[in-house]
């Protein structure tokens, strides 16, 4: 059956629904659209297996590009489907889940919900299914740290603590673990919120780090990806929490707009001085303040992370940990030990003495300009790929701005490359532009381009999708690079 190239995206079960579903899942046929690299699949399919359903695994990608999750279901009884989908697997199934990349106006969905399919994702079925409360981060960039530092927070008041979603942890065959005196906390992207708002429902605690365009290529406009987003906090109660970045344009207007929950703030605009309730960087402080009360949780330089943005993310998950129950004193502690995310300006290493970073998870240019203002000169700058449909000149600027050496690969990279010469030529600097046709060339052209004593950042400001896997892949990649063309680093120092 074909049916027409446009259509309204398909309509997903609703938590009602989950649950009288999951209830009939032995013997069940289940499709599982989408098996992925990030968990969410693989964990879906642990899941429906242990309660007996008849599993079948569709995905378009040969099982080659997907080796690592299949490896790690082999033995299971899953029937699987790759290279292709099969009209039958859909509209003969007792359920679809599909995986939150698949766009929801896809033909197959159609014929499934034509059929009378329930239609569901892995995350709709955690959210539906989870007893514990919920703590969520969302956000444009940053979130993945937020949700990290979040979770080591709360981890110090002594509750167990789970951590999943986008951050690449599924938490679905965990769900029997997950007690009501638990705290689960998860990282969800606009396609999973925009998801949620089906079921309905948003957490006991929302964390939005910031709203900067992303995702165009789906959403089409920074109003439809806002409003995915902004599913987040649009099905709270009174009882429950919402953290906004104050300095952000469209959280700003959510805050204008009311939430219905107690809202929070966090601010690192210098001279802001303190909010009133949340978090601000007052001088060289992180402050809490709740009304009338107010707590010195640490000195900024005690943020083990490069970066303002990244003090941000403190900030932010020290108001949600605040919350939750946990003590400035805690917060602190938590601080002192957390060790940053691998891709999120990971210091890879010092050769002869060039500093070389790993900042592969930036994959918007506002991600890839907020790494740019983390590091002091001389900078190498190796960026582009995957064009996502976002403005690349505000990157370019920066870039132009702060690098001495501009080093471009991907799709965009042309592009990027021509507006740093085009702004750096109007500003009288000079900067080096080189492109390179493989991140192999780039790293080498690094190697040989860069003034002595640089750092050599690797922070694309676009997705991956042209030349790799996915950003872990990419990331992974510059890493052999790195060693592969300088071998062992020298002691360590990561001074930006």
């Amino acid at each position: 059956m074909i049916l027409p190239a446009e259509a309204e995206p398909v309509k997903l079960s609703s938590s009602a629904e989950l649950h009288e579903i999951v209830f009939r899942l032995d013997g069940m046929r289940v499709t599982l659209m989408g098996l992925g690299l990030f968990g969410g699949g693989e964990g879906a399919a642990r899941f429906f297996v242990e309660r007996g359903a008849q599993l079948t695994v569709t995905d378009l990608r040969p099982a080659g590009r997907l080796g690592p999750t299949l490896d790690r279901l082999k033995g299971l009884p899953i029937v699987y489907r790759l290279g292709e989908h099969v009209e039958g697997d859909f509209v003969r199934a007792g359920l679809v889940v599909a995986n939150p990349a698949v766009r929801r106006d896809n033909r197959f969905l159609r014929l499934a919900q034509q059929a009378g399919v329930p239609i569901t994702s892995d995350m709709d079925l955690f959210l539906a299914l989870c007893s514990a409360p919920i703590a969520a981060v969302t956000g444009s960039n940053g979130k993945s740290t937020t949700t990290a530092l979040l979770a080591a927070m709360l981890r110090s008041t002594g509750r167990r603590v789970w951590i999943g979603g986008n951050i690449g942890i599924s938490l679905l065959p965990s769900l029997h673990f997950i007690a009501p005196s638990d705290i689960v906390v998860l990282e969800l992207s606009s396609f999973q919120l925009e998801d949620a708002a089906a079921l309905p429902w948003s957490p006991h605690v929302a964390v939005v780090t910031n709203i900067t365009p992303n995702h165009l290529d789906r959403h089409e406009t920074l109003e439809a990806y806002a409003e995915a987003k902004r599913a987040i906090i649009r099905f709270q109660g009174p009882r429950d929490f919402a953290v906004l970045n104050a300095h952000n344009p469209v959280l700003r207007t959510w805050a204008q707009a009311g939430v219905p929950g107690t809202l929070l703030f966090f601010d690192s605009t210098p001279g802001a001085g303190e909010l009133r309730h949340g978090v601000s960087l007052v001088g060289d402080r992180l402050v809490w303040r709740n009304g009338v009360r107010h707590e010195v949780i640490c000195l900024r330089d005690r943020v083990p992370l490069l970066g303002l943005h990244n003090t941000e993310n403190a900030m932010a998950a020290a108001a949600a940990a605040r919350c939750v129950g946990a003590t400035s004193d805690q917060i602190r502690e938590s601080l002192s030990r957390f060790v940053g995310l691998e891709h999120r300006l990971e210091f890879v290493g010092e050769f002869d003495g060039l500093r070389f970073y790993n900042d592969s998870y930036s994959t918007t240019p506002a991600a890839g300009i907020a790494a740019l203002s983390s590091f002091r000169p001389p900078l190498t700058l190796i960026a582009g790929g995957y064009d996502k449909k976002l403005d690349i000149a505000p990157f370019a600027c920066a870039a132009a701005r702060s690098v001495a050496v501009l080093i471009t690969i991907g799709k965009t990279g042309p592009v990027l490359a021509q507006k740093v010469r085009e702004e750096s030529a109007g500003a009288g600097r000079s900067v080096v532009v080189k492109e390179a046709a493989t991140l192999n060339e780039a790293v080498l052209a690094a190697v040989d381009l860069s003034l002595p004593h640089s750092a050599v950042l690797f922070s694309p400001g676009c997705a991956s999708y042209d030349m790799f896997e996915n950003y872990n892949h990419r990331g992974k990649v510059f890493k052999e690079l790195v060693h592969a063309a300088l071998g062992p680093p020298q002691a360590k120092s990561q001074g930006a």
